[in-house]
């Protein structure tokens, strides 16, 4: 992130309408062309996001999985305060052995064992816990990544920023315009990356609380917007265009689903991580 925040440009306005969807494509495609030239922007930049994606992803995946297995494991359990049978039994062959039941290393290895094997409370969340340690990691970068753009500053440096909503907004017009030359051709990075680009993306701009300035500083979805407004048919323009359309389209569907699981499960920021502690 570091190194994109020295590469974005000094000053990336958002071109009018008046130049169209054409014009200020070529325009944010000129500002980062010194981005689209950094060499590990696939091997280095893109892949780091798509890790971190996946990862979350897997969570996501696994958490569920968890959550159905605790839930069966309730189902079958005895009504709340009845007795343990396993307990039970423990206890009968204690008394068997004319042992008390407080006093038998079996009744209390018996307790144990349905202590392990009691369902996890309806909190626990796989997800929501390495969430809160992300969320607590990226407290201490904060102040680097929004590079002086904190959430109650207005918007008057948003041409000039560094902070992470720029650089996200960089990335993600790289990711629709720049494939991967590989010695079969190009590739396209939706194909290569697959889902867990955005992912990363939506996640740490959630953690820092910038979802919003991204949304409306964009530059992908200026160039969307421009288009939408000039209401020309997405066959009538130019192949590069078009294709830069249909990407986003896809990456933003994806982005826009990640957010609404993040706010679904009261996923934590970068400033409210410590209510989870």
């Amino acid at each position: 992130v570091g190194a994109v925040q020295e590469a974005l440009p000094a000053n990336s306005k958002l071109p009018g309408y008046e130049y169209g969807p054409s014009g200020c494509y070529g325009y944010f495609e000129l500002k980062l062309k010194d981005l689209a030239n950094y060499e590990e922007l696939h091997s280095g930049v893109l892949h780091n996001f798509r890790r971190l994606g996946n990862g979350l992803v897997l969570l996501q995946m696994l958490d569920a999985a968890v959550q159905v297995k605790s839930t069966s494991t309730l189902l079958h359990l005895p009504t709340i305060g009845s007795p343990q049978p396993l307990i039970n039994a423990a206890a009968q062959m204690a008394g068997a052995y004319g042992e008390r039941a407080e006093e038998s290393d079996t009744v209390e290895m018996a307790k144990q064992v349905v202590s392990l094997c009691a369902p996890l409370a309806s909190s626990a969340s796989l997800l929501l816990r390495a969430l809160v340690q992300a969320a607590t990691a990226m407290s201490r970068v904060k102040d680097a990544w929004l590079a002086g753009d904190e959430p109650e500053c207005d918007f008057g440096g948003a041409d000039t920023t560094k902070a992470f909503h720029r650089v996200w907004s960089s990335v993600q017009f790289l990711f629709c315009t720049v494939p991967f030359e590989s010695e079969r051709g190009q590739i396209d990075n939706s194909m290569l990356f697959g889902d867990g680009v955005p992912m990363a993306g939506a996640l740490f701009l959630h953690f820092l609380g910038q979802r919003h300035r991204f949304e409306l500083f964009d530059f992908s979805q200026h160039v969307f917007s421009v288009f939408s407004a000039s209401g020309v048919e997405t066959q009538q323009v130019d192949q590069t265009l078009r294709g830069f359309v249909n990407r986003y389209m896809l990456l933003k569907a994806i982005t826009e689903r990640s957010f609404a699981m993040l706010d679904a499960s009261d996923m934590p920021t970068a400033f409210n991580v410590w209510r989870y502690g």
